[in-house]
């Protein structure tokens, strides 16, 4: 008796004991994020990639976004768009406040770096015919065209659907100088691996 009940112990140890894995340190997340502008449009999707990377051990992560955004609108001619792009960079360095292999949820600091390429209808002379319709006699563009710098604030969280596969959520802060303050908030899936 005493061999049946040792022999049915080894073979349940046997299919369901698992060796210990190591846990995917790094990860690839593909997302879109609404993005704060300053006026006309004030705001816009932005396509973001991001890669993470756990430090060692620890709950340090260091964290690389790349982002494009593109947007336009009608201006006050009816046959000229506004025209604004974004590309962006976020590096930043954060803390995992849950001790879980299912939630993340970690703030963090940085810098960032955009480009910024807008051109914008600023003034436009127009000229009423006597049928009514409008004639556009002249009207002038302006825009920005630079890169600015600045810290980044972040709050990522982020839940493990499957071992590899996660869904997450950010939302950041960032001052760009002459800029000014920029929100970011977007969704995020990641692909984990070692």
């Amino acid at each position: 008796m005493r061999f049946f009940i040792s022999l049915v112990g080894l073979i349940v140890t046997f299919f369901t004991a698992r060796a210990q894995v190591e846990l995917p340190t790094q990860s690839l997340k593909i997302g879109v994020s609404r993005v704060g502008l300053d006026a006309p449009d004030a705001i816009a999707n932005r396509l973001d990639v991001q890669y993470n990377r756990q430090l060692g051990t620890t709950r340090l992560t260091f964290g690389a976004r790349a982002g494009y955004l593109r947007t336009t609108h009608a201006s006050i001619l009816p046959t000229v768009e506004n025209r604004r792009s974004r590309k962006t960079i976020d590096l930043t360095l954060g803390y995992d406040l849950l001790k879980s292999r299912v939630h993340r949820l970690a703030p963090g600091f940085g810098l960032s770096a955009w480009h910024r390429d807008d051109a914008i209808v600023r003034q436009a002379s127009f000229n009423q015919n006597p049928d009514g319709s409008i004639d556009v006699l002249s009207f002038t563009t302006g825009g920005e065209r630079e890169i600015n710098f600045g810290p980044y604030f972040s709050l990522e969280y982020e839940v493990r659907l499957l071992p590899n596969v996660s869904l997450g959520a950010h939302a950041g802060l960032n001052n760009l100088g002459r800029a000014g303050w920029n929100s970011v908030a977007g969704i995020l899936v990641g692909y984990h691996f070692r």
